[in-house]
């Protein structure tokens, strides 16, 4: 019986060893578990976290957009403001210029003088209104790659030459009709 007891105790002795492996293993596989579970849970909050910045860009960029192309139609109004006015100088140009041959030759050619230097005086507001477009049309290629800041700097910039050349058509207009109402009092 003491032998039996003796194996007992040995069979005893090695269920206790593999039971304590099993329970530091397990021990260690739950550590492991856990740790998995925290990258896991941090990695979703990253994901979260970094979705809800991407949903706020894509917001940001949307209003920038709409900004932009607010302020890009209101600069191709201006644009089209600019032509008209020149058709429109052109055509009182043209038509002045029939009235006064009819009434005066001999004024003609002073006339034709001052109109010569009004022509030119538009024709570099034109080059200037050309140039405004080339390089609205260069902001208008580069807007997918430039910065909205870069593109809000750059039409600010083409809005004061804008002004810039209004002012100068009134300017020309104002001059124009102030020589001719001169020549008409002399004519009268």
């Amino acid at each position: 019986m003491k032998d039996k007891i003796d194996e007992l105790r040995k069979e005893r002795i090695i269920f206790n060893k593999i039971y304590t492996n099993l329970d530091a293993e397990l021990a260690q596989k739950k550590e492991i578990m856990k740790a998995k579970i925290e990258k896991t849970e941090k990695a979703y909050l990253e994901k979260n976290f970094g979705d809800f910045h991407l949903n706020e860009g894509k917001e940001k960029a949307k209003a920038e957009r709409i900004h932009y192309e607010k302020e890009w139609q209101e600069l191709e109004k201006k644009i089209e403001d600019i032509n008209k006015i020149y058709d429109y100088q052109k055509f009182m140009e043209e038509s002045k210029m029939a009235d006064l041959k009819k009434e005066d030759q001999s004024n003609f050619t002073d006339l034709r003088a001052e109109e010569e230097k009004q022509r030119k005086l538009l024709e570099h507001t034109m080059v200037e209104l050309m140039e405004t477009e080339q390089k609205v049309n260069q902001l208008k290629t580069e807007a997918n790659i430039g910065s909205v800041e870069e593109i809000i700097k750059a039409f600010k910039e083409y809005e004061n030459t804008n002004a810039n050349l209004s002012k100068n058509i009134k300017d020309l207009d104002e001059d124009v009709i102030h020589t001719l109402s001169n020549r008409l009092k002399k004519l009268n």
